[in-house]
């Protein structure tokens, strides 16, 4: 699990799900306040940039202004073991610890700590080398003279500059202008303007201080006993089993019979439907289709080579792919589970730490879990494709449960309710983990060879 807090530029600074408490032992590394010498001046931005890359150990004063006026000032603290971003609106950051790197955020008057992060099932050990946080250590010397001030041209330290204080690096286009100085008594800065929406952003950031900087809220969080979120049985089980990539969705009517089943595969994606339930539901029936994944295999039925994610339709036992004159599918990655945004992409497994437990499970289920942070919900119902819906209710998600019955058998069942503003909700049940399949699209996947197995001429 990777969860890195990606900032945005409109609305501004919105941070990403970090993480809750957890009972558990962890041991509170010491503030680093006392790592590095102080330093407060520089010659030159050279001297000031040359200097910083090798810093640990720092806080930028950041001012953000719009069309001339002040909108938004925070501070970032970076520590050789920590890392606090402290907007109006939401402070949050990452700490390392012995055991591994947590993320943290501060809501209102409670601070909410993740589980330890990892990318790819390791943990990472180390804050500066984990790729969690963007820092001088990504600037680039090139082209930086001795000088008091001067434009920075360089790409990756503008692409830096932008990420440091909260700007997504997808807006870098928008970019206008980019420098560094030094102030009157040496203090180093650096600038740059966007025009974004028709508005003029102006973001100025100082380094107040070398040395000196600390974390202090998670300190005496940590210090207080408090430490990184960890997951119970059922909530780690859940997880897994939706990392399978292999499930089905079971859609029901308003008698709460089933009326349309998605089968989710790594290699495929098949919707079937109950051949009564359209003639029933006329005015919002349920549409079949299917969609195979084929990365770079020979296709006999094509006669050539193909990648991509390919629409296809079932008969039977029979299945056509719709395949583009030069051999082009419905999406040229060969991604099934990224193309489909499937279940286990949800933010909220990620978030388990803001999740409250029902003291009354929704009936049928062992245990429901509330996600009320809107932000969850909001990606559950895009995720399960329910946001166009609402918006056209006028309405979007606020809550989302998830529900848990018989995890460890195979009988396994999971449900995501997703709860508009409004009140109204939508269930979406999934089943047959590790078991789900479709016939006619396996047996497709058997004729598929590798190009070195084509036929020649």
């Amino acid at each position: 699990m990777k969860k890195r807090i990606y900032l945005i530029a409109l609305p501004l600074l919105l941070a990403a799900c970090t993480p809750n408490e957890n009972p558990g032992t962890s041991n509170a590394v010491p503030s680093s306040k006392d790592e590095t010498v102080y330093r407060e001046s520089f010659t030159d931005i050279l001297d000031a940039i040359t200097y910083l890359k090798e810093q640990k150990n720092y806080t930028l004063d950041v001012r953000i202004s719009r069309d001339g006026s002040l909108m938004e000032e925070f501070d970032i603290n970076y520590t050789r073991d920590g890392y606090y971003f402290g907007i109006k609106n939401g402070e949050y950051g990452y700490k390392a610890i012995s055991e591994g790197v947590f993320a943290y955020e501060i809501y209102g008057k409670e601070i909410y700590f993740s589980e330890l992060l990892e990318d790819d099932g390791v943990k990472y050990t180390d804050l500066w080398s984990s790729g969690l946080i963007t820092s001088f250590a990504d600037w680039s010397l090139s082209a930086v003279e001795a000088k008091k001030s001067d434009t920075i041209r360089a790409k990756d330290s503008r692409l830096a500059m932008m990420e440091m204080t909260g700007f997504d690096s997808n807006y870098y286009s928008l970019l206008e202008t980019a420098s560094a100085g030094l102030t009157n008594d040496g203090n180093f800065y650096f600038t740059y303007d966007m025009d974004i929406e028709s508005y003029s952003y102006t973001v100025k950031a100082s380094v107040l201080m070398v040395g000196g900087s600390i974390t202090e809220k998670v300190d005496e969080a940590m210090n207080k006993g408090k430490t990184y979120f960890v997951p119970n049985a059922n909530q780690k089980k859940a997880r897994e089993l939706f990392r399978g990539d292999n499930f089905t969705h079971i859609y029901y009517d308003e008698n709460d019979n089933e009326a349309a089943w998605e089968k989710f595969h790594p290699e495929y994606y098949s919707l079937t439907v109950d051949s009564t339930y359209n003639s029933t539901h006329q005015d919002s029936p349920l549409i079949a289709a299917s969609y195979v994944k084929i990365d770079n295999k020979y296709v006999p039925a094509a006669k050539r080579v193909l990648r991509g994610i390919y629409y296809c339709t079932i008969r039977g036992n029979a299945v056509s792919l719709m395949v583009g004159p030069n051999g082009e599918g419905y999406n040229n990655v060969p991604d099934m589970v990224s193309f489909l945004n499937y279940p286990k992409l949800l933010k909220l497994w990620n978030c388990f730490e803001y999740a409250v437990e029902e003291k009354t499970p929704i009936s049928g289920y062992e245990v429901t879990y509330s996600f009320s942070r809107s932000d969850l919900a909001e990606d559950a119902a895009n995720n399960f494709g329910l946001s166009t819906v609402l918006q056209n209710a006028g309405t979007t998600a606020s809550n989302v449960l998830v529900s848990f019955k018989d995890l460890n058998k195979s009988s396994a069942k999971v449900s995501f309710r997703i709860i508009a503003a409004n009140g109204q909700f939508q269930d979406f049940v999934f089943t047959d983990f590790g078991t789900t399949h479709e016939g006619a699209l396996d047996n497709l996947l058997t004729t598929f060879l590798d190009p070195s197995e084509a036929p020649t001429a």
